[in-house]
């Protein structure tokens, strides 16, 4: 072990005492792992032959898993007649390691145009590599022909990805 001292603010005199009364009860008594001689100007060095050996079988970290959502809908485009009641198909795929749980997809539409009869539906939990499908019903209102509207389906779930889509509908 070296020891190396600094003479700022010390005298040489006080540092050669320090060295020659306290150094041998200090290297004796105390855990050199955790010295903090603070403002004393003492820095200890150990040499490669004091570094602990690492742990040979060290414990394995598990991997993380969660679920990694997609979402799928029937007919991204499509097109209706004033009054109609037409139907979407949402799709949620986990293709992740971990069961999504408290999966929804929800539909915004627009509101002059377009009514969800049950806006939300709930998936429930979708298990690893599994994939479930519900059906939304829409109305749509008279008198809002010879246009185009954009529906957006999104997920809600604690998983990470929510995915989310929009499809076009063109009412005739």
């Amino acid at each position: 072990m070296d020891v190396h001292f600094s003479t700022e603010g010390t005298s040489i005199a006080e540092a050669e005492r320090f060295a020659e009364g306290t150094l041998g009860t200090l290297l004796t008594d105390v855990d050199l792992d955790n010295v903090d001689l603070g403002p004393s100007g003492i820095t200890l060095i150990r040499s490669a032959d004091e570094i602990p050996k690492p742990d040979p079988d060290p414990v394995p970290v598990p991997e993380a898993t969660s679920p990694l959502l997609k979402l799928k809908i029937s007919l991204r485009s499509r097109k209706a007649k004033a009054g109609k009641t037409i139907k979407y198909r949402a799709k949620v795929i986990n293709s992740g390691s971990a069961e999504a749980d408290g999966v929804a997809v929800c539909i915004k539409t627009p509101k002059k145009a377009v009514h969800a009869k049950k806006a939300c539906q709930s998936f429930g939990a979708v298990a690893p590599t599994k994939a479930k499908v519900r059906t939304f019903k829409l109305r749509i209102n008279r008198g809002v022909s010879g246009k185009r509207y954009k529906l957006s389906f999104r997920t809600k779930t604690s998983a990470r990805t929510k995915p989310k889509i929009s499809a076009s509908l063109r009412v005739k």
